[in-house]
């Protein structure tokens, strides 16, 4: 009667193990499998033999505009594609000496190929200062050279 449940015990522990290595031997390619595909882009999101093409227009600031030291300014900058929109980044900096006063960037990833940069930042200066607000777009993995657009604006004290 031992000798029966011990026998019973081991081919107990004999299928399980038998079952844990196919299970196993399976789970593992599949596994792979599942995240290697996981990890490709969808094709029809980013074609690579299709230029990256984005049209940037300024709503505002207006083009040379003179903004009041302490004035909020506001920014609106418009993105637009018959392709989607991806990486963008707006910066805004002193002239005189390349200070960037703002940055923004994202990668906004917008499929309907329309994308409104919308943003208020408040300026202070003791002198009168130029201002250049830059606004720029790459494509998805940073192949293709960077569309920018740049409007010049004045800081009065």
């Amino acid at each position: 009667m031992m000798f029966a449940q011990s026998a019973a015990g081991f081919v107990r522990l004999l299928r399980t193990s038998i079952v844990a290595r196919a299970f196993g031997a399976l789970f593992l390619p599949l596994s792979v499998a599942v995240l290697l595909s996981a990890c490709k882009e969808d094709e029809h999101d980013h074609m690579h033999d299709e230029p990256y093409d984005v049209d940037i227009s300024f709503l505002e600031p207006a083009a040379d505009a003179t903004i009041d030291s302490g004035q909020e300014m506001h920014m609106e900058v418009m993105f637009t594609s018959a392709g989607t929109i991806h990486n963008v980044k707006v910066r805004v900096f002193r002239d005189s000496d390349a200070a960037e006063v703002f940055l923004w960037e994202q990668h906004v990833h917008e499929e309907s190929g329309s994308f409104e940069f919308h943003e208020h930042v408040t300026l202070t200066t003791s002198t009168h200062e130029d201002y250049t607000i830059e606004a720029s777009t790459w494509d998805h993995d940073g192949e293709s050279t960077p569309i920018v657009a740049t409007r010049s604006f004045h800081l009065h004290p």
